[in-house]
Order: C-alpha cells, then sequence, then structure tokens
C-alpha cells in the first residue's frame, strides 16, 4: 500500500497537541490520509525575562566576535528564538558565518537554513546522542579546544551538553524562549481516536489540563516523549521510527493498514 495516497485514516479524529504555530505540518498530513485533524494546544512558547534572558543575550552578543566555534540547533523554535534574539541586539544573522553549525533533525535543519545560517550538518539519529556522536566524529581530538553557542529552552534537557563537556567542548547555554503549559484551555475535544505528542512539554501540559487519563490511543515523535508519558503512568500505542511529523503519521497509519 501506498502510505502516502491512503485514506486509511478517513473517520479518525486525531488531536494534535503542539504549539499553534507549528500545527498545520503534522494536521496537514494526517488529513492527507483521511483523517480529522483537531489542533488543540497544550503549550505555548514565550520568550524568557529577567536576568535569565539578559544572560542569554549576553552569550548571543558575543557573536559580534569570533569566540564561537559552533551552533547547536535542538528545534525550529531554537532557530527562530535565536533569530528573534539577534534583531534585539540588532546584529545580523550574517554574523552566523563562519560557524559550524548542528541540528537534531531535518525540519530544524530545513528552517535554519531558510534564516541565513550555514548549512547545517545533521546527525543520522535525530536525538542529542545522534549529535553528540557527530560533533565528536566531526572534531575528532579537537573538539576539547572547541566553543559552543546553543539556544535553546529554559530548563531543557542537559544531555547533549553534558556528552559535548565530558569530550572538553565548552558550551554556552543561552535560555532565550520557554515552554509553558495552556493551563485554562477549552474543554477536551469528545471521540478522540487518537491524540498525538511530539515533545515532554506537550505531555505535560496535557496531564495539567486534563489529567492522566487515556481513552483514546497515543503516538509519540520518539523515545524520549515517550519515557515523559511513563513517568504519568501511560504507554505509548506507537512511536515513531524517527523524530520527525511524516515519521510519526506513517506509525499511526501503519496501525490501521492491512
Amino acid at each position: 500500500m501506498n502510505l502516502r495516497m491512503s485514506q486509511v485514516l478517513s473517520g479518525l479524529r486525531i488531536l494534535i497537541t503542539r504549539p499553534i504555530h507549528q500545527a498545520d505540518a503534522l494536521a496537514n498530513e494526517l488529513k492527507s490520509h483521511g483523517a480529522t485533524a483537531l489542533i488543540h494546544p497544550t503549550i505555548r512558547i514565550q520568550a524568557t525575562d529577567g536576568k535569565i534572558r539578559e544572560n542569554a543575550l549576553g552569550f548571543v552578543k558575543q557573536l559580534e566576535t569570533p569566540h564561537y566555534d559552533a551552533l547547536l540547533l535542538s528545534s525550529t523554535n531554537a532557530v527562530a528564538s535565536l533569530i528573534e534574539a539577534l534583531k534585539e541586539l540588532a546584529l545580523s544573522p550574517q554574523r552566523l558565518q563562519g560557524l559550524e553549525v548542528f541540528c537534531v533533525g531535518p525540519a530544524t535543519q530545513r528552517f535554519a537554513t531558510t534564516q541565513g545560517t550555514p548549512t547545517p550538518h545533521l546527525a543520522t539519529e535525530f536525538t542529542s546522542d545522534g549529535v553528540i556522536a557527530l560533533v565528536r566524529d566531526h572534531y575528532g581530538e579537537a573538539l576539547k579546544t572547541k566553543r559552543f553557542l546553543f539556544p535553546r529552552a529554559k530548563n531543557g534537557r542537559d544531555n547533549l551538553v553534558r556528552g559535548l563537556e565530558e569530550s572538553g567542548a565548552s558550551v554556552d547555554i543561552a535560555a532565550l524562549y520557554e515552554t509553558v503549559s495552556i493551563s485554562e484551555g477549552p474543554p477536551l475535544p469528545e471521540n478522540l481516536d487518537w491524540v498525538t505528542f511530539t515533545s515532554p512539554s506537550s505531555i505535560h501540559g496535557f496531564v495539567q489540563t486534563y489529567g492522566p487519563a487515556a481513552n483514546f490511543k497515543i503516538a509519540c515523535i520518539g523515545p524520549v516523549t515517550a519515557q515523559q508519558l511513563e513517568r504519568y503512568g501511560l504507554n505509548a500505542t506507537v512511536i515513531a521510527g524517527k523524530a520527525t511529523v511524516p515519521d510519526l503519521v506513517k506509525a499511526i497509519v501503519e496501525t490501521h493498514s492491512d
């Protein structure tokens, strides 16, 4: 069966919990297979403030000089927040030229390229471990002399930072944005067949608002997201083979295909 042309999800109601500005790609992919895609964000993205933002902008400002060797980009939100920080500091994206750029996932890679970054390196495994392996292979012994700028979410996971620092690299974390649960959202739509989660924070936001009840199937974009689900006593029905939107939808489609 051609999964791209299949209408196997026809009649199914599938909830999308991604932030509103990122929901369309997943909604369109689901609709292409006949599903009714219900956009129902459980988190939103906002800029950090106060001392946290001041510190983060201090790191970004160092792009004025040849201070960093490389840039780590773990999501499209990280890319967008970095570009906004550059605007806030009246710096051109041209300041990123000359840096090596390492991305988690093809969507981040594509978006970074449209925002004027040098062509990013993409790990074969779309996880922090995949990026660590890529960076270590790229630099070899020279890694211990390299300094990285890592724009990311406040309270983000430290696996990538820890892995690189254990190899001797220096990593500056610029916490430019944060994910905030939408605790007063509309009622959960009825008669759901599936709920999709594309990040641990979207699960946290969902459970905070609606509790851990699950009278529907659950699709997770990757093992890290699925692990967060397990912390609330829930289990994923399917986990995408790769952490991409097409692979997430493919995993759902395959459960309904003969």
